[in-house]
């Protein structure tokens, strides 16, 4: 749940956001009521506070900017304030707070009850732990009903792009440079990045990091994750999107998607090695092969090489360098010789 979907709450409805916008796109995890200004000793992340005021009364503005500076160590969510019992309005050093460590102050006014703010935002997140679970086992269908050995890359970015709407979607291999993209043709190369973070969510295996990129009055939020293995090619996959993306949803599809990933590339890495050994048991069946009575077995050899289709072949021989008699090289050149 993010801040934004506070004013979808039927008790919000006449709430106003005092704040820029850019600071609604925090995680919410729980409220609390503020009963006193030491939030370090009881101040959770990703959790809103709620307040009329009653707390900061006998504050001077340096222990309110130490509060706001609190606030933004821990990770709190937001402050929703309560107007029309011990102040009339929000006072202006609290807004200017909030702007500056981007912390996001929302007004409700006299008649909400704290009862009704912290009941709708519990079933909401509860609401929302449902809704998880359920985004959990219908990507991990989605990404697992698919026969890996014919599922290629690009069916993972278009699968992905299903998922993230008004987004592009790039996974990259870094050993060979190579690209598979879907979804939207975005031009970034005026946007620049305004603030960037880790990301790491509890019901993930991998770790992501977070970007807000900013043009003008144009936003794109970004989420790239970048995948290390000893067996396989190192590769990032990024999404780039128009709507704010950075919540658990998209990291519990990015995960399953990365597994599926990793593992379309684990089977090439197996196919490939497998294919390699094939391919240099058949060469060491060939070159010495002892010439039996039925040469079916040559033929077939031959046939499995594609060495029995023209009817000449030029044989290449690279031969170290060796002082003294040619003896090794005339056995070669023989032996290449005795081919035909």
């Amino acid at each position: 749940m993010r801040v934004s979907n506070l004013f979808d709450l039927p008790c919000f409805k006449d709430a106003k956001l005092l704040t820029n916008k850019t600071s609604l796109d925090r995680e919410v995890e729980g409220i609390n009521i503020i009963e006193a200004p030491d939030i370090e000793n009881w101040g959770k992340k990703n959790e809103l506070l709620l307040t009329s005021f009653f707390a900061f009364k006998d504050l001077d503005e340096a222990k309110i900017e130490h509060f706001f500076k609190s606030m933004n160590n821990i990770g709190t969510a937001g402050l929703i304030v309560k107007v029309e019992r011990f102040y009339l309005m929000v006072p202006e050093i609290f807004i200017k707070l909030g702007n500056k460590f981007s912390i996001p102050i929302i007004k409700v006014y006299g008649s909400t009850r704290y009862e009704d703010i912290i009941q709708s935002i519990l079933e909401r997140l509860l609401n929302n732990k449902l809704y998880l679970l359920n985004i959990y086992y219908e990507s991990n269908k989605n990404f697992s009903l698919i026969n890996k050995f014919d599922y290629t890359l690009q069916d993972v970015s278009n699968q992905l792009s299903d998922n993230f709407k008004e987004s592009l979607i790039t996974i990259k291999l870094i050993s060979s440079n190579k690209s598979f993209q879907s979804g939207l043709k975005l031009d970034i190369s005026k946007f620049k990045v305004i603030k960037s973070y880790d990301a790491t969510e509890s019901l993930t295996n991998y770790n992501f990091k977070c970007s807000l990129l900013k043009n003008n009055n144009n936003y794109l939020y970004k989420i790239s994750a970048k995948v290390s293995n000893e067996r396989i090619s190192d590769y990032i996959i990024t999404i780039i999107s128009k709507i704010p993306i950075d919540n658990q949803a998209s990291y519990i599809i990015l995960d399953n998607a990365l597994q599926s990933i990793t593992q379309i590339l684990q089977f090439d890495f197996i196919s490939k090695s497998e294919q390699f050994l094939f391919l240099n048991n058949l060469a060491s069946s060939i070159l010495h092969y002892t010439k039996s009575a039925n040469d079916n077995e040559l033929d077939f050899l031959l046939t499995e090489a594609s060495l029995n289709t023209y009817k000449n072949y030029i044989v290449i021989g690279i031969i170290k360098s060796e002082k003294g008699p040619r003896t090794r090289k005339n056995n070669i050149l023989n032996f290449f010789k005795s081919l035909k």
